[in-house]
């Protein structure tokens, strides 16, 4: 019998995993429906909650229609008051969360029939957190719809596994579809540091929200700059007085092209950059292969768990491909399981 999606989560015992699509129309939603259905089969209790909004049967940005986000008697799940209007679905309301949106007051509901339902008024990560712990006592699996470039719903410490949903949609031909898809899996699948006391300091500015410049005489400094931009320019002017050299550059917050260009500007050379996670990491293909040419390896303190990829090989914008041929080729690039959650063979 083949693996299916939710083996690999039942097998691994991850309590919560969040699904995130790297563009509109790669088979997020699809992807969500499916893990949600083969749970509920299973005799499993679950969670539905999504990081900003899914469901909605039109998206409001393209106009284009969008699968709905199917539940089951006894899912629990969370949304806004005013989302439940007009619904067929049978539900009653558990608790609520004090989390006021544009859409009303957002609740946390258990569905008491088969049904749609719209998933919005969480836009916040400590929003996210909070709605979370409200259902980590109630069920067996977690399933958090992760937005569309809010792929912090992925973070360690929101969910310990990921699935990433890519298509057609993201390319022009397949070969490019692949090549996309496989520099955001190197992204999502950064290594740490494999020194763990290093590990166990930087987790510590980091929680306090700092960052650092640790040079290779092992001084820590640390830096109340207001932007990654200001930071750079702080420590290149420390570095340009102490004559000290750096070790790791600790920067708690967004790494951007930008970033990347002050480090090769400032002749920042052969040494390691140090995120949170590589939700943080926002450079592309081009920039990332040049900081690796210059000696600049990247490393992250929490590592996401990315435990599968699932795929669509149709494209309602431009050329759709064969699935078949698709998924056999894609599979070959990675280590990670991948599925087409739709095809007959699954």
């Amino acid at each position: 019998m083949k693996t299916k999606l939710s083996d690999l989560i039942i097998n691994k015992n991850i309590e919560t995993v969040s699904i995130i699509g790297l563009a509109k129309n790669t088979g997020k939603t699809v992807t969500l429906n499916q893990l949600i259905e083969e749970l509920y089969l299973k005799s499993f209790q679950i969670g539905v909650l999504s990081y900003g909004r899914d469901g909605e049967h039109v998206d409001l940005i393209t106009g284009k229609k969008k699968p709905p986000v199917k539940v089951y008697p006894g899912n629990y799940f969370v949304t806004a008051e005013r989302a439940l209007k007009g619904t067929s679905l049978k539900f009653k309301k558990i608790s609520e969360t004090k989390i006021k949106s544009t859409m009303g007051q957002v609740n946390l509901y258990q569905s008491l029939s088969e049904g749609e339902v719209q998933l919005v008024g969480i836009n916040r990560l400590s929003q996210l957190i909070l709605v979370k712990n409200l259902l980590v006592n109630k069920t067996d699996f977690i399933i958090v719809d992760g937005a569309l470039d809010r792929k912090s719903s992925a973070l360690p410490k929101i969910s310990g596994a990921m699935v990433l949903a890519s298509g057609a949609v993201i390319g022009k031909n397949m070969e490019e579809v692949i090549e996309k898809t496989k520099y955001e899996v190197q992204k999502l699948q950064l290594p740490f540091l494999e020194d763990q006391n290093d590990i166990l300091k930087l987790q510590r500015y980091c929680n306090n929200k700092k960052s650092v410049l640790w040079t290779k005489t092992g001084e820590i400094k640390s830096f109340k700059s207001p932007t990654s931009l200001f930071l750079m320019k702080d420590i290149k002017e420390y570095l340009a007085k102490s004559k000290a050299q750096a070790k790791y550059i600790f920067i708690n917050g967004a790494f951007t092209g930008t970033i990347a260009r002050m480090l090769i500007e400032y002749n920042l050379k052969n040494i390691t950059v140090v995120i949170p996670d590589s939700t943080k990491l926002f450079i592309n293909q081009m920039e990332y292969n040049y900081l690796t040419k210059n000696g600049v390896e990247i490393r992250v303190l929490y590592p996401i768990n990315l435990v599968a990829l699932t795929i669509n090989p149709f494209n309602p914008e431009g050329k759709s491909f064969e699935k078949e041929d698709f998924l056999i080729n894609i599979k070959k690039q990675f280590e990670i399981p991948v599925f087409n959650v739709k095809s007959e063979e699954y």
